[in-house]
C-alpha cells in the first residue's frame, strides 16, 4: 500500500478530493462487477436444476428396466432351512423344496482335542511345511496352532482352517464348495498334522442334492432332483438359498408385491413432481425490477438481512423463458402423457392405470403437469395386470421411464455444457458463461490497471497544484514580512 502525506502546502484533504473523483471513475468497474455477480448467480441456478434433473435421471433408471422392477416376492414356509428371492415378472407360483444334503467344501477334521485345548497356547514344536492343494504353508517350531491357522486363513490357497470349541476339533475346509472340489495335503512336513490330530491327507467337496414338487405316494411324479455345486440355486427366475437339511418339503410361494410396485412408482412420481416444480418455477419467475446486484459501497451500508432479502429478488427471473428448460418441461410432459401401443387396452397411457396430470392453474402455476396418483385404481391396474404396468415404464421404444431417462440425460449435457455441473469452476473455458466469466474478469483487471493508473495521475496533478500553492504562499509571507 502507497504511504502519502498531502496537502501540506495548500491545506487541502487531497487523499478525499482523489477518493469523490475515483468514485465516479469506478462505477463502470461497479458495473462489470455486477455483471459478474448476475453470470455466477445464473451457474448457480443452471446447476440447481442440474441436480434436480440428475434426481429424476437416478429415479427413472431405477424403473426402466423390467430386472428393477419388485412386482413379486417369494415367500418360504421355514426360512431358517430355504429362503427365495423372486426377480421381476416371475409368473405367480408355488414350489416344493425337499434338501437331501448340502453342498460343502473338501474338509479334513482332525481328532477330538483335551478339554483344557487352547489353540494358542498349544506350540507345534518342529519347523515344517503344511501343503494345501500344492501350495506351501510355513511354520516354525515356536508357532502355535493359532498363528498356524492365521496364516493360513490369510493365505491364497482357497483353504479355511478353524477350531470349533463345541467338537474341539480343528478343521480344513476348502472355500468353495461341490463334489469337484478337492482338498490335498500330502507332502507336509513337520508336526502339525499330528498335533491336531489328522491322519488323512485327501478330502473332497460334495454337491447340494435338492428336490423341486416332489409328489408323496407317487411313483409318476417323483419330482425333480438337482444337483448343484453351490447353496444358493436359480431357476425359472427364483434364486432358492439352501441352509439347513430337511425331513418334510419347504413351501416356496412366489406372491404379487402390489406395495412394492406402488412404492416405486410414488417415488417416480414425487421425483418427477419435485422436479417439475422447480423447471415451472424456474422458467416462468418474473423479474424483480429495480434489483440489481450490490456493489461494495451499497452492502457497507446495509444489514446482512437486508442484503439477503434483496439478493433473493435480484435473482429472481434470471432463468425466465430459457429454452433449455422450456423444451426439457414441453419434452417430458408429452413423454408423460405418451402412448405404450404395444401394451393391451387399458395399459397404454398412464392415466389408464390412475396417474394423471394436473392441470394448469393460474392460483398454483407451478402445479401445472405434475402427476397425481389414483392408488386405489393403480393397485387394481396391478391385480389385474402386473406386467402390462411395467411395461408401461420399461418398453424400449416408448416406455415411460426409458425415455425420461434419455431426455434427463441429454437435457443434463445441455446444462453441462452452458454452466457445468457441481464442481466445475465458474470460469471455465469449456462452458459458455464460464467462457464468459473469463472474459468479464479479464476486463476487470484491465480496468483495475486503467483505475491505478488514473488515481496516481490524480495525485500527481494535485501535489503539483499543493507545490504550487505553497510556493506562493512562501512568496507572499516573504513580501508580508519585508513589505
Amino acid at each position: 500500500m502507497v504511504m502519502r502525506i498531502t496537502g501540506m502546502g495548500s491545506g487541502l484533504d487531497i487523499d478525499k478530493l482523489v477518493t469523490d473523483l475515483m468514485k465516479a471513475e469506478r462505477i463502470p468497474l461497479d458495473k462489470l462487477k455486477q455483471k459478474k455477480t448476475t453470470v455466477s448467480w445464473t451457474s448457480d441456478l443452471y446447476r440447481e436444476v442440474n441436480t434436480k434433473l440428475t434426481a429424476l435421471r437416478k429415479a427413472a433408471n431405477s424403473i426402466r428396466l423390467n430386472g428393477d422392477w419388485q412386482n413379486s416376492k417369494a415367500t418360504s414356509s421355514n426360512e431358517s432351512a430355504v429362503s427365495a428371492t423372486a426377480q421381476a415378472g416371475v409368473p405367480l407360483s408355488s414350489h416344493s423344496v425337499i434338501v437331501k444334503q448340502l453342498a460343502t467344501g473338501a474338509t479334513i477334521t482332525g481328532s477330538k482335542q483335551a478339554d483344557n485345548f487352547d489353540p494358542a497356547n498349544v506350540t507345534i514344536g518342529t519347523d515344517g511345511i503344511l501343503m494345501l492343494n500344492g501350495k506351501e504353508v510355513k511354520y516354525s517350531a515356536s508357532d502355535s496352532v493359532k498363528s498356524v491357522m492365521d496364516k493360513v486363513n490369510a493365505s491364497d490357497t482357497g483353504v479355511r482352517m478353524n477350531y470349533d470349541e463345541l467338537t474341539k476339533q480343528v478343521s480344513l475346509v476348502t472355500k468353495e464348495t461341490g463334489a469337484l472340489e478337492k482338498l490335498d495335503l500330502s507332502g507336509s512336513t513337520g508336526t502339525l498334522l499330528g498335533t491336531i490330530g489328522v491322519s488323512n491327507t485327501l478330502a473332497s467337496g460334495q454337491n447340494a442334492i435338492v428336490v423341486f414338487d416332489e409328489k408323496k405316494n407317487s411313483d409318476s411324479d417323483p419330482g425333480i432332483t438337482i444337483s448343484s455345486a453351490s447353496n444358493t440355486f436359480t431357476a425359472n427366475g427364483i434364486t432358492y438359498s439352501f441352509k439347513e437339511v430337511t425331513s418334510e418339503p419347504v413351501k416356496i410361494n412366489v406372491v404379487g408385491n402390489d406395495d412394492g410396485m406402488v412404492k416405486q412408482i410414488q417415488e417416480f412420481v414425487d421425483q418427477y413432481n419435485s422436479t417439475i416444480d422447480l423447471l415451472n418455477e424456474r422458467s416462468k419467475e418474473r423479474k424483480s425490477r429495480g434489483y440489481s446486484p450490490l456493489t461494495d459501497d451499497q452492502k457497507s451500508d446495509m444489514k446482512e438481512t437486508d442484503i439477503k432479502n434483496w439478493e433473493e429478488q435480484a435473482k429472481k427471473g434470471l432463468l425466465s423463458n430459457d429454452q433449455i428448460i422450456k423444451s426439457t418441461l414441453r419434452d417430458l410432459r408429452s413423454i408423460i402423457s405418451g402412448v405404450v401401443s404395444s401394451n393391451p387396452e387399458g395399459f397404454k397411457v398412464l392415466s389408464s392405470i390412475g396417474i394423471d396430470t394436473m392441470p394448469y392453474s393460474a392460483a398454483s402455476p407451478n402445479d401445472s403437469g405434475k402427476l397425481v396418483i389414483d392408488e386405489a385404481k393403480l393397485r387394481k391396474s396391478i391385480a389385474e395386470d402386473a406386467g402390462s404396468v411395467v411395461a408401461l415404464f420399461t418398453n424400449q421404444s416408448n416406455g415411460i421411464a426409458s425415455k425420461i431417462y434419455d431426455r434427463s440425460n441429454s437435457a443434463l449435457s445441455e446444462l453441462i455444457e452452458k454452466a457445468g455441473g457441481v464442481g466445475t469452476p465458474t470460469d471455465s473455458i469449456i462452458t459458455t458463461l464460464g467462457l464468459q466469466m473469463k472474459g468479464i474478469n479479464t476486463q476487470i483487471d484491465k480496468f483495475n490497471t486503467k483505475l491505478a493508473m488514473k488515481e496516481e495521475y490524480y495525485y500527481k496533478l494535485f501535489a503539483q497544484m499543493d507545490s504550487a500553492v505553497a510556493k506562493n504562499n512562501s512568496q507572499l509571507n516573504w513580501l508580508l514580512s519585508n513589505g
